[in-house]
């Protein structure tokens, strides 16, 4: 019975993650429909298959893992469509960690970026955002991260 219950897990699991592109039938183009994506010192990242939006009062608090790295966005703040500076001493920050060494680049407080958030609804968010994360003093990490291109589209846990 555990084993049944494994395997349509598995399959479902599945039919989650390949839903979340898909396929524009007049171009050929895969286009993004949910999970997080960006691009990381001009590389394509995708942390789509582990993506998460948890909301717990005025906090919002957006991340995903891949390969070691996780990319993660707080918003602590009343939530609403418009955009929020991602630096500074801001209440929005956002930062890259990576679990060798390990190291982590913030945004705050010499940082800057920007989050936009476009759709927000009880049970979903959606946005845009960019932002150039500076190495944390005293850690292992060195230089600045610049994330462009990133979107999100994520349901509200």
């Amino acid at each position: 019975m555990r084993f049944s219950r494994l395997i349509v897990s598995v399959f479902l699991l599945g039919f989650v993650v390949l839903g979340s592109c898909s396929k524009d039938s007049s171009t050929g183009a895969t286009t993004f429909t949910s999970g997080i994506i960006a691009t990381i010192d001009g590389s394509a990242w995708d942390g789509s298959s582990t993506a998460t939006a948890v909301k717990t009062g005025n906090t919002l608090n957006m991340q995903s893992t891949i390969n070691g790295q996780t990319l993660q966005i707080v918003v602590n703040e009343n939530l609403a469509v418009g955009t929020f500076p991602l630096g500074g001493f801001n209440s929005t920050m956002a930062q890259i960690m990576e679990l060798s060494g390990p190291k982590v680049w913030l945004t705050t407080p010499d940082g800057t970026g920007l989050l936009t958030i476009t759709k927000l609804t009880s049970t979903d968010i959606e946005g845009t955002f960019y932002f150039d994360a500076v190495a944390f003093t005293g850690g292992l990490a060195t230089g600045t991260k610049k994330v462009t291109d990133g979107k999100f589209a994520l349901k509200l846990m």
